[in-house]
């Protein structure tokens, strides 16, 4: 009984061995894979073209552009980042030339906006959206109208939804055509779309995405950017309790 209880003991030794092994050789080449990816390859440029709807809701999307810029190895490109260039070059041709040099664009959708009226509406003070921003996203809504033909040109945008993902009718015709992700839930599928045909293309390539929706509080950006849309879906669900009450 005692050498078939040390046979056990043994065999299960040697099994956790095994096992210990196999997870650090996957460990060390995932974490080869990452440096390849992030340490040789360009990052993907992407620009972020979103409504003025309010402060809680812009202060999401910056937040997004900060996760893509940090974590899924993008050259991020927003109007908040680029207020002087905006001013040096003019809205209209600032926009044609980042839509046309960028290898992705990204359209966030609003929860208040609809396909008729995708306006600004009421927000705290304590974050400036410049009325620029809703001519900005007026204009690329018209670019990509125009370009919307070709299948093969469609494949550069996508649609972002900041929390529920909204009905077709909820959102300007155009923007139906694209390729939709909701946050947080397809953060992975994004980073993955972003980098189309390149060999970082699947979000398990991401360990830093991986982990981070695995393990939100050990990464400080993924928190920030849950955080930031967690209090755009509360500000989204008090305004629309406040309308339900005003209109009873």
């Amino acid at each position: 009984m005692i050498v078939w209880i040390v046979l056990c003991c043994v065999l299960g030794a040697a099994v956790l061995l095994l096992i210990a092994a196999y997870a650090t050789g996957r460990a060390k080449e995932t974490c080869s894979r990452f440096v390849r990816v992030t340490g040789t390859a360009a990052p993907v440029s992407v620009l972020i073209a979103y409504p003025a709807e309010n402060s809680t809701f812009q202060k999401a999307v910056v937040t997004l552009a900060e996760f893509l810029k940090s974590h899924c190895n993008c050259k991020v490109t927003i109007d908040v980042w680029q207020r002087g260039q905006v001013a040096q070059m003019g809205l209209v041709h600032w926009l044609t030339v980042q839509m046309d040099v960028a290898e992705k664009v990204i359209f966030v959708a609003a929860q208040s906006g609809s396909a008729k009226n995708y306006g600004p509406g009421p927000g705290p003070s304590d974050y400036t959206v410049p009325a620029s921003v809703e001519d900005m996203f007026s204009l690329a809504l018209s670019i990509l109208a125009s370009r919307a033909w070709d299948p093969v040109v469609l494949r550069k945008y996508a649609t972002v939804h900041l929390g529920q993902k909204l009905s077709n009718e909820s959102l300007p015709a155009v923007l139906t055509l694209c390729k939709s992700f909701c946050l947080m839930r397809d953060l992975g599928r994004l980073c993955s779309h972003l980098h189309g045909d390149r060999p970082s293309r699947n979000f398990r390539d991401f360990p830093l995405v991986r982990s981070a929706l695995v393990s939100p509080q050990d990464d400080r950006t993924t928190m920030k950017l849950r955080n930031a849309i967690k209090d755009l879906q509360m500000w989204e669900e008090s305004e629309s309790t406040e309308t339900l009450l005003l209109n009873l």
